[in-house]
């Protein structure tokens, strides 16, 4: 994830940045690891099961809330 947030703080616009940990990822998991857990048949390249959208987007505002800030030892060298 540091090297993730390198680059993106090295674009001419960096976004702010916040760390969400989703609770079951595997080690090095990501947002389809997660979603795959709740809609273990959708492959993650195709379009998000219509009958799961609503379930995703509102756990994915839930865990939203519990964004935490970068790390202090992830700041960049000026």
């Amino acid at each position: 994830m540091k090297e993730v947030y390198g680059s993106l703080m090295a674009s001419e616009t960096p976004p702010q940045v916040k760390v969400l940990r989703l609770p079951g990822l595997p080690d090095k998991g990501d947002i389809v690891d997660w979603l795959q857990n709740h809609a273990p048949d959708w492959d993650g390249l195709q379009s998000f099961p219509s009958t799961e959208k609503a379930w995703a987007i509102s756990e994915l505002k839930e865990e939203l809330k519990k964004a935490e800030p970068v790390p202090e030892n992830w700041t960049l060298a000026v």
